[in-house]
């Protein structure tokens, strides 16, 4: 009997009673992190949905006119703020 019961062991037949990992705080995370996708994408549906199917119409060339809109003009030069300071100030003699 010992010689098999020492063969199953080698074979890997022989099984062993083990106890049942318990679920911790990670598992946890990722049931909360697996239902804010599930959530999110819901979401991103829901908005989505929301345009229309159809495409905008696109004026044609001939709808355009001639003439450019005119535009803001020419760009004006910056107005110079005031220059550095006066410097140091020179100390008061006796």
């Amino acid at each position: 009997m010992a010689v098999d019961r020492s063969r199953r062991r080698a074979s890997g037949t022989e099984t062993t009673p083990t106890a049942k990992p318990r679920s911790d705080a990670y598992t946890g995370i990722l049931v909360v992190s697996l239902l804010a996708q599930i959530a999110g994408a819901v979401f991103l549906y829901l908005d989505w949905s929301q345009y229309p199917t159809d495409k905008p119409s696109v004026p044609g060339p001939s709808s355009m006119s001639a003439a450019p809109a005119p535009g803001p003009g020419p760009a004006q030069a910056p107005v110079p703020g005031p220059g550095p300071g006066p410097g140091p100030v020179p100390p008061k003699g006796p």
